[in-house]
């Protein structure tokens, strides 16, 4: 399993960094342009960081990879909540409110990742 971390710096109406991992085999390389294969995004909770997704990410991949697997994926991404693992270290001194990841993560959805394969 590949792993390519990303940090997206504050932008207008968010005010804080949203990190991230994008996690894939080479084998989804041909769902890169495939409108059925699918992107999944791994949040998680209270004390735990995205990097806690990636045993889970990877018996995923393995049945996706499988020849007939049951899905095709393009790629998977695993953010972490504003105030939790890097992404709390970096907006320390920014955090004022809990409800940051919940707009983190429809940003990341809507905005950030429309379009993105980096490859």
């Amino acid at each position: 399993m590949l792993e390519q971390s990303i940090t997206y710096p504050p932008q207008p109406g968010y005010p804080l960094y949203i990190t991230a991992k994008r996690y894939w085999l080479p084998a989804f390389d041909a769902c890169s342009k495939d409108p059925d294969a699918l992107t999944l995004i791994f949040l998680h909770s209270t004390s735990f960081h995205k990097e806690t997704w990636e045993p889970v990410m990877e018996q995923v991949f393995k049945l996706a990879s499988q020849n007939g697997g049951p899905v095709k994926i393009r790629e998977a991404w695993a953010l972490d909540c504003p105030n939790h693992g890097e992404s709390g270290q970096l907006n320390e001194i920014t955090l004022q409110r809990l409800d940051f990841f919940r707009e983190c993560a429809y940003l990341f959805h809507c905005k950030l990742c429309q379009g993105v394969y980096l490859h």
